[in-house]
Parts: structure tokens; C-alpha cells; sequence
């Protein structure tokens, strides 16, 4: 019994100990000026901040709810750093619930509830409703279609009207069952700017499509005018200031075909500050022909996307969509206008006059990229413009990863499938440009300060020109053939001017190097230059070969005054360091001519080998080589 009694007392000792270590212990965390106070208590006070945090913090010293800013001002302890300006970004940002525009200082701008499935900001929450079937004006919710019965579905006008008045309860989805005829929309006598059926408030956002069979809304003939205007919305109805609209896009959906008119003088649909323009399925836009002949026909042609102040004006072409017998397909105009071609789209049978791109148009600093399986086929210009298939002009770019532009035509002037100009960039990572045809620039023409790229497995095959460059004419620009790009059996034709089968280059700068091959061409001028054609020119071959070509006279007769099978080098200096340029009486990798199968030059040409500083002269007899020029690593083999 005594033993249970003293281990109680020590327990309890301990206990107490303890008990008392705990209390001073929670005194101590609370070190005030007046030593331990046992009656103070946290009192945290305003938010205090510094350039990136803010946090309260009790007179003791403790703080509480140290974080970073939120935006700015901090919509927390409401910092606010007067030397940042707001840039947000282009692509949105969102979560489950909301989409927004973000600033790298976190401040966010557009914060929106998500409408439809997928969303215009891309979220798509794994479900899907099931579109409707009969003719109506329906409003797309999260989980169904909601018919609009007020609205008449064949009342084009109704529907642009409603959309723009109810923009904000989600997107809107318009379902044709019959043929429609428009009246083309013109610019509004009672509000100047405006033209009539635009979608234009923020967040307007509409799809068109057909139900049953292909449905057709057509303009008539009572006047000039669009069908639809996309984007514009005023800052003030009383100036013409516009602002760059949010969310605002016209879909073209399964069978829709958009019709112009004989004789119009504007476009089907105009894309300008900001806006979004969609084509898809097997939508159509077609038969806008006008009788424009003074030289331009920029105005009435299939689409026109103009640019927006600071943000893109995009036009979108995907599935099986065609834009086809137009007077000019599409143009791309100013910077911050972005066309996207993809999929199984087609460009066709367009006839433009003037200004350039029978099929395609890109001015001003406006982009264009095509990919995928599109293609741009059998389109025309005339009024001695250039771009049978495209035109790119003013600073703008092209870039075609892979797809088919053929069968075009500059049917007076130069580019028959691609025109590139006035400090202007084509890159062809991909793709074939084949059988067009043209003056000069059978496949492509490049001048005025170009740059223009082919890479990985493009090929540039099977052009014609009456004059120059049956394959690539450029001047004054530089030209880069790299990886296994190709440039097979195109023909410059003319027995006078028809110099450069392959590729023609006038005070330019053309590499090729890796493992590109310019193989197979055609030059039927004395001058020769059955592969290559430089004058006043640089050409530098690090890699590739030159195969197969030929200069050619009247009745393919192989000629004896000039030549030049492989190369022919007119006042300019072409340097290998790696690289084939076979000569005559080597099978099918001969270069013919019976004077400078391999390479010509006239008497202020210089053709050597070598590298870095360490150049030598290319043996030639009277500036002429017959036999196979291959150099390795800088030494002639």
C-alpha cells in the first residue's frame, strides 16, 4: 500500500510539472514590451504590404496571413503598383466554372461563367448534346438546346439581331431547313460605320447549319452589298472609333452553302476587330462574281479578314469546307489578321482581277498558315498580277507545313502557285506546289527583299513559265533549300527568256544545302541553266545533289552556244563545300548540255570549292565543265 501511494505522489508531481511547462510556454509566444503579460491577447490591425506581399501583424510582432499579391490593385490588402501596366494575354485562362483573360500580375479581365460544351475558351467538361434537328433559333446551354420559338429561323436579320441584343445568356445555334434569299447588307444611312446584319456585341456567338439536305442562303440582285459583317462594334455610336470585340464569332456549319452574286463588288463575309470566323463540315462559299475590271478585286471575293487593334481577326477553314467560283477566294489583310487552313479544305476555281492571289491574298502584315490535307487548286489572276494560287505582299508571312497548292495559274504575270513580295516570308515546311503555271516563278515567284524557306520533305515539282524559273524564280531575296526538299521536272519554256528550269536567281542569295535535290528540270533558252540559273547572284551548296537536267533548245535540240545542265553562272561566284552537281555521261544522273553538263560560266563568273576562307577555282575548260563536280568536306573528289 505505501509503495502504491508514493508512485500517485510522483505521478501527480509530474504532472504538475508539466502542466506548468505548457502554461509558460504558450506565455512565452507572446513576448510584449511590458515582459510576460499574461493578459495580452493578438490584435492584428490593417493589412501591411510590401512590392510583392502583404500580411497583419499583431503589435507583439506575430504576423498572420502572409501571401503573395493577387492582381493589381491586390483586390486583398488593395497594393497597387503604379509603374505596371495591364497586358494580358491572348489565350484564356480557366477552371471548372469560369474562363478569363489573365495579366502576368495576376489581374484578371473577361471572367466569364463557361457556355456551351466545348466552350469558346476551350474547356470542355466530357459531355455532349446532341444538335437539333428542325429549323429554329435555339440557345446552347451546358446540358441542351433551348429553342428560341419568338424568332422566325428564315429571318436572317431577326436571328443577327437577337443574338447581338442577347449576347450575354451563352452561345446560339441557328438550324436551316429551306434555301433563304438575303438582301445584301449595306452600310446604315442612321448610323455611319454600321453595317446592317453584323454580328457584333461582345460575346455574340452564333453557328449556322442545315437540316435534311444542303441549305442555300443566297444574296439577290437588287444591289451591292455583304452577306455578313463580323465584328465592329462602336466605343460610340456617334464617332467612328471601334474597340477589338470579345467572343465574337459566326460559325458556317454542315450543310450550309453561303451564295454570292453575279456582279457584287463586295464579299460574302467581312472578319474585322478582333472577330472569329469558322467554316467547317462541308460548308460552301461560292459564286460572288464581280464585274470589276479597273484592276482590283481585292472588295468581292469569298471572305476578306481585316485586322483588329489588339487583338487577332481570325478565319478558321476545317473538315471538308470549300471556297470555291469566286471572284478571288479569300484575302488576309493588315496585321493582326490570321488565316488558318487545315483538314480536308479547299480553295478552287476562283478568278480574281488584280492586286494578286487568285486563291489567296495576304497584304499588310497578314498571316496565313495551311496544313494538313488542304489544298489550293486551279485558280487564276490576271490583270497582270502575281499568285495564281497565292499572293503574300507588304511584310506579311506564309507558312505551309504540308498540303497541295496545283493547277494555278498567273495567266500574264509571275508566281502561278505561290507570289511572295515586298519583305514578305514563305516558309514551306511541307506540302507540294506542282503543276501551276506562270511567266516567271512557275512554282514560286520571290522578289523585293523576300525570304523564302523550303525544309523537310516540301517539293516544288512538274511547274511551267514562258519566261524564267520553271520551278522558283526570286530576285532580290533570300531563298534556303535544307533537309530532303526537292525541286523535280519543272520547265522554264521560253527558247528566248527561258532560263533556270529549276531555279532562277537574279541578285539574290540562294543555299541549299543537306540533303536537298533539284533534279529533272527543263531549260529551253540558250542561257541555259537546266537546274540552276544564277545571275548577279550568289549560290552556296553545302549538301544536296543536282541531277538529271537539262538545257535544252528548239525541239528539245541539246544546245552548243551556252548551256549549263547542272548550273549556269552568269557575273556571280557559286561556292560548294558538300555536295554533287553530276555532269553528261553518267546515266540518269547526267546534267545535258553538250557545253557545261555540270556548269557554265561566262567570263565574270567564278565557280569554286572549298570552306571558311580557304576557296579554290573549279577546273573548267573555256568556263565550261562536263564531267561531275562532288566535293567532300570542302576537297574536290
Amino acid at each position: 500500500m505505501k509503495n502504491a501511494v508514493k508512485l500517485f505522489e510522483a505521478m501527480h508531481s509530474i504532472a504538475i510539472i508539466a502542466i506548468a511547462a505548457i502554461i509558460g510556454l504558450a506565455l512565452a509566444a507572446c513576448d510584449t514590451s511590458n515582459g510576460n503579460d499574461t493578459t495580452h491577447s493578438h490584435q492584428w490591425g490593417a493589412w501591411k504590404s510590401n512590392a510583392t506581399q502583404h500580411w497583419k501583424e499583431c503589435s507583439c510582432g506575430e504576423e498572420y496571413g502572409r501571401a503573395n499579391h493577387n492582381g493589381n490593385p491586390c483586390p486583398v490588402c488593395e497594393y497597387n503598383d503604379s509603374s505596371h501596366s495591364h497586358s494580358y494575354s491572348d489565350t484564356w485562362s480557366k477552371d471548372a466554372t469560369q474562363h478569363w483573360k489573365e495579366c502576368s500580375c495576376g489581374d484578371k479581365r473577361n471572367v466569364t461563367n463557361h457556355t456551351g460544351n466545348p466552350c469558346v475558351c476551350g474547356y470542355d467538361n466530357g459531355s455532349t448534346i446532341a444538335e437539333p434537328t428542325v429549323a429554329g433559333l435555339y440557345r446552347k446551354t451546358k446540358d441542351a438546346y433551348i429553342l428560341i420559338d419568338t424568332i422566325t429561323p428564315t429571318d436572317i436579320d431577326a436571328v443577327i439581331t437577337y443574338v447581338n441584343a442577347n449576347a450575354d445568356e451563352g452561345e446560339y445555334l441557328l438550324v436551316v431547313g429551306q434555301n433563304i434569299t438575303l438582301t445584301p447588307a449595306v452600310l446604315k444611312t442612321s448610323l455611319p460605320g454600321y453595317y446592317e446584319r453584323s454580328l457584333a456585341r461582345d460575346n455574340a456567338r452564333l453557328t449556322i447549319i442545315g437540316t435534311g439536305s444542303m441549305r442555300t442562303i443566297s444574296l439577290d440582285s437588287t444591289k451591292q452589298g455583304r452577306m455578313f459583317t463580323i465584328g465592329g462594334e462602336k466605343q460610340n455610336p456617334n464617332d467612328y472609333s471601334y474597340h477589338d470585340n470579345d467572343n465574337v464569332s459566326l460559325t458556317i456549319g454542315n450543310n450550309i452553302t453561303l451564295k454570292g452574286r453575279t456582279g457584287n463588288n463586295n464579299q460574302v463575309v467581312y472578319v474585322q476587330f478582333g472577330a472569329n470566323f469558322t467554316m467547317q463540315g462541308n460548308s460552301i462559299i461560292t459564286g460572288n462574281n464581280g464585274n470589276n475590271d479597273n484592276g482590283s478585286s481585292v472588295n468581292n471575293r469569298g471572305v476578306y479578314i481585316s485586322r483588329g487593334n489588339n487583338s487577332d481577326s481570325t478565319f478558321l477553314m476545317k473538315d471538308n469546307a470549300s471556297i470555291t467560283d469566286n471572284a478571288g477566294g479569300v484575302t488576309v489583310s493588315r496585321n493582326g489578321s490570321v488565316f488558318t487552313m487545315q483538314d480536308n479544305t479547299i480553295i478552287s476555281n476562283n478568278k480574281a482581277k488584280g492586286l494578286g492571289g487568285g486563291g489567296v491574298l495576304v497584304t499588310e502584315g497578314g498571316v496565313f498558315t495551311m496544313k494538313d490535307n488542304a489544298a489550293i487548286t486551279n485558280n487564276e489572276i490576271t490583270n497582270s498580277s502575281n499568285g495564281g494560287g497565292v499572293s503574300v505582299d507588304e511584310g506579311s508571312t506564309f507558312t505551309m507545313i504540308s498540303g497541295t497548292i496545283s493547277g494555278n495559274k498567273a495567266v500574264e504575270w509571275d508566281g502561278g502557285g505561290v507570289s511572295v513580295r515586298s519583305d514578305s516570308t514563305f516558309t514551306m515546311q511541307g506540302g507540294i506546289i506542282s503543276n501551276n503555271e506562270a511567266r516567271a516563278g512557275g512554282g514560286v515567284y520571290h522578289s523585293s527583299e523576300t525570304i523564302f524557306t523550303m525544309q523537310n520533305n516540301a517539293v516544288i515539282s512538274g511547274n511551267r513559265t514562258t519566261h524564267t524559273g520553271g520551278g522558283v524564280h526570286f530576285t532580290t531575296g533570300v531563298f534556303l533549300m535544307k533537309d530532303n526538299a526537292a525541286i523535280t521536272g519543272n520547265i522554264a519554256s521560253d527558247t528566248t527568256q527561258g532560263s533556270g528550269g529549276g531555279v532562277c536567281v537574279l541578285s539574290g542569295a540562294f543555299t541549299m544545302q543537306d540533303n536537298a535535290v533539284i533534279s529533272g528540270n527543263e531549260s529551253k533558252n540558250i542561257t541555259g541553266g537546266g537546274g540552276v540559273y544564277i545571275s548577279n547572284s550568289s549560290f552556296y551548296m553545302n549538301g544536296g545533289v543536282i541531277s538529271g537536267n537539262k538545257a535544252v533548245g528548239v525541239n528539245n535540240t541539246i544546245v552548243g552556244i551556252l548551256g549549263g545542265g547542272g548550273v549556269a553562272i552568269i557575273g556571280s561566284t557559286f561556292r560548294i563545300s558538300n555536295g554533287i552537281v553530276y555532269g553528261s555521261g553518267v546515266g540518269n544522273n547526267s546534267n545535258t548540255s553538250t557545253y557545261g553538263g555540270a556548269a557554265l560560266s561566262n567570263e565574270n563568273g567564278n565557280a569554286q570549292y572549298g570552306s571558311g576562307e580557304n576557296w579554290t577555282d573549279i577546273p573548267l575548260t573555256s568556263g565550261a565543265r562536263n564531267t561531275t563536280i562532288n566535293v567532300v568536306n570542302g576537297e574536290l573528289q
